[in-house]
């Protein structure tokens, strides 16, 4: 089914400190009998706000401040501190809703990262805890795998690995009597950018990331069966409606696989950001798309598995792939300047693009890719025979210079007597044929 990308139809001067009759500089009474206890208050809360986290020394003039020992937060805790909490944890590998409440997710995170570091587990975040989490202490472990409590293979389906995981460890260089005795392959202590594609397949779907594998830091790992949790609970309550019962849809990674394979594949180019997302039903894709471009517009386009519009990823949980987490995903990490002259005044050269990555990427972890965009990945790969795949791929992902020479890579394969205008005349109105034939 076809995937949509639709981004179209488009003072005064400071002074001295006031002084006491004393020659000394007021103080907070002299403050607050001045001007009240609110005034007060917010100088407080103000101070607190740039100490939380540990030391910002006051300025020279002041006199020496002591820094505000971080809180301890422990299940249940909600609040900015918490927020702040899981954008550092999120920082180090986890993936967590920063949504300011401590939930078992948060706390699973927690004692996953107090396990890594050589931390008391206890799953609340105490002053030792606080130390590592803003060092971003990498832990002692000499490779990966060697901090898994799971074991290879057991009666008990919950304290040992799934079939899955035991082909991916596997395919990393472990087998059961090393993963009992916990000596490492040779994989497992590699950069993650030497590893195979299969061997970095593996490491995606066993929850790390580029970052995560490199630090030897199996936080994300150890919480990966949760790590799509906040999307996954929504897919699974809304497809549980149809089905009768809690089960995700047929095909689904979650947003945070999707994440993580674009990483994998990418991630030298640019930072993968994890975009806003909703998920919808059939009937609410419909809804939320018309609402977009008109009444009737779904009608007319659908049905889609998913689409993005100003930066949100809607997907349709009834009809999903992998290519569509992966494709629509790859929208939201575009430079603005590739999106500046890819999309001029059509998505065509944008969609191509993204299609062709979306292969590149899934392939490369294991899955078989599909086409909705043939006529634009003819287009594209037409284009990347004037300059090249890797260029393009610069292109996308920085933009500036490599998006001109890009351009000017496919100006130059024009053939003579066909100019730009002409060129991007014929795809803007998806006559991709004679779009190719102006190429040499």
């Amino acid at each position: 089914m076809p995937r949509v990308h639709s981004e179209q139809p488009r003072a005064r001067k400071p002074g001295h400190p006031r002084q006491a009759q004393d020659g000394k500089p007021h103080t907070l009474d002299h403050l607050q009998r001045l001007a009240g206890n609110a005034a007060v208050t917010a100088l407080i809360e103000e101070r607190l706000k740039v100490q939380r986290w540990g030391a910002i020394a006051p300025p020279v003039a002041a006199p020496a401040a002591a820094a505000v020992a971080p809180p301890t937060l422990k299940q249940g805790d909600t609040g900015p501190e918490v927020e702040s909490l899981q954008k550092k944890l999120n920082e180090l590998g986890a993936a967590l809703t920063e949504d300011g409440n401590f939930g078992w997710r948060t706390k699973a995170a927690v004692t996953s990262l107090q396990s890594d570091v050589g931390v008391k587990v206890s799953g609340t975040v105490d002053a030792d805890t606080w130390t590592a989490i803003t060092t971003a202490k990498a832990g002692s472990l000499a490779a990966v795998g060697l901090g898994r409590q799971e074991r290879w293979k057991t009666w008990i389906p919950w304290a040992g690995l799934s079939r899955q995981q035991r082909q991916d460890w596997t395919a990393l260089g472990w087998n059961a009597a090393t993963w009992r005795s916990k000596t490492p392959p040779t994989a497992s202590s590699k950069r993650f950018r030497v590893l195979t594609d299969a061997e970095r397949a593996a490491a995606v779907r066993l929850g790390y990331t580029p970052a995560s594998w490199d630090a030897r830091r199996d936080v994300t790992a150890a919480n990966a069966a949760a790590a799509y949790a906040e999307e996954e609970a929504r897919a699974k309550k809304k497809a549980g409606k149809k089905a009768g019962k809690s089960v995700l849809p047929a095909g689904w990674i979650g947003s945070l696989h999707a994440r993580s394979i674009l990483d994998s594949q990418f991630g030298g180019y640019t930072k993968i950001t994890l975009p806003k997302m909703e998920v919808l039903t059939a009937s609410e894709m419909a809804k939320k798309y018309d609402g977009f471009y008109g009444a009737g517009s779904y009608a007319t386009d659908g049905p889609l598995e998913g689409f993005n519009k100003d930066g949100v990823n809607y997907l349709n949980i009834e009809s999903q792939s992998v290519d569509t987490e992966v494709h629509e995903m790859l929208h939201a990490q575009a430079h603005a300047d590739w999106k500046a002259f890819a999309k001029e005044n059509s998505t065509h050269v944008n969609e191509g693009a993204t299609e062709l990555l979306t292969h590149d990427a899934v392939s490369a972890h294991g899955f078989t890719p599909s086409t909705s965009y043939a006529d634009q990945d003819s287009l594209v790969e037409a284009m990347n025979r004037q300059s090249s795949f890797e260029q393009m791929k610069k292109a996308l992902f920085k933009g500036g210079a490599d998006v001109t020479k890009y351009k000017a890579d496919v100006a130059a394969g024009l053939k003579t007597g066909k100019t730009w205008a002409v060129f991007q005349g014929h795809y803007d109105h998806g006559r991709f044929a004679a779009a190719i034939a102006c190429l040499k």
